[in-house]
């Protein structure tokens, strides 16, 4: 049914295990994977992805371990596909510049109308209704004139500009009907929400020092998570399922959350 991760942390981190820990879901879902993130915090983003298995591909497997993976935000995706052929140009996460950023998405689920969104500016590479709905929603936000606030330095979003950002997704998710789980970042914000009628699950965990001992999916070995990452390093992880034994939390349907910096800066519910 596809899978969604994300990660949003306070500091650069490397994504190792949650990266091993969303791939080694590729056996339920073989038809693609994607990665994508922003070195040294910027304003463009770095993305690999291929139309196989994750599990079957060196790349991604080369990138678990490869040091210059490095991100304060990252998406990542596997897929099943249910719209859309099996090849580049359908796999997630998509990427467009908007307001001088490079934007990513990601989506787990089916829509079921998708072409009750009509294409302005934005138009997609591919033929599914992901990349449809990331489409439509930029044009969207650029109608309303939606752009984070500078006060010298980047600032962030209005609360008025998220809940507008929330309502396009409600839309998209109740004109279309299916299921709309998303991953949507500009590089400085990590927007999450889950499907509003809870067709899919979507999960998020806490992580800060001191760090838990705990078990990967699908694994039998305990990993000392303190031996592996920095004291100073805190965030949240976004995904379908639980990636390890740690407690994790729900979304409940509907709920859409804004990650920055580590810390949640918006929380919208119906």
């Amino acid at each position: 049914m596809c899978e969604l991760l994300g990660l949003a942390f306070n500091k650069q981190i490397n994504p190792t295990f949650s990266f091993a820990g969303l791939l080694s879901g590729s056996d339920k879902n073989p038809e693609g994977w994607g990665i994508g993130f922003y070195p040294e915090h910027g304003s463009t983003a770095s993305i690999f992805k291929e139309a196989i298995t994750g599990t079957d591909s060196h790349l991604a497997q080369y990138l678990q371990s490869y040091p210059n993976l490095s991100s304060q935000i990252v998406l990542a995706h596997i897929r099943k596909s249910s719209s859309g052929t099996v090849n580049h140009s359908n796999t997630h996460p998509f990427d467009r510049f908007f307001n001088g950023r490079q934007w990513l998405f990601a989506h787990n689920g089916t829509l079921y109308y998708p072409e009750l969104l009509k294409l302005r500016y934005y138009y997609p590479a591919g033929d599914t209704d992901s990349e449809r709905s990331f489409c439509w929603l930029l044009a969207q936000l650029r109608d309303m004139h939606i752009k984070p606030m500078f006060r010298g330095s980047y600032v962030g979003f209005s609360d008025a500009d998220v809940r507008s950002i929330y309502q396009q997704l409600l839309y998209i998710n109740v004109e279309c009907t299916g299921a709309f789980n998303v991953l949507l970042s500009d590089g400085q914000h990590l927007f999450a929400y889950r499907d509003i009628h809870g067709n899919r699950p979507l999960y998020y965990l806490y992580r800060q020092y001191p760090f838990a001992t705990t078990l990967f999916r699908d694994s039998d070995i305990e990993v000392n998570l303190n031996l592996e990452k920095g004291r100073e390093e805190a965030g949240y992880v976004i995904a379908s399922t639980p990636l390890s034994s740690e407690d994790w939390g729900e979304f409940v349907p509907g709920q859409l959350i804004v990650f920055k910096d580590g810390e949640i800066v918006d929380d919208f519910c119906l």
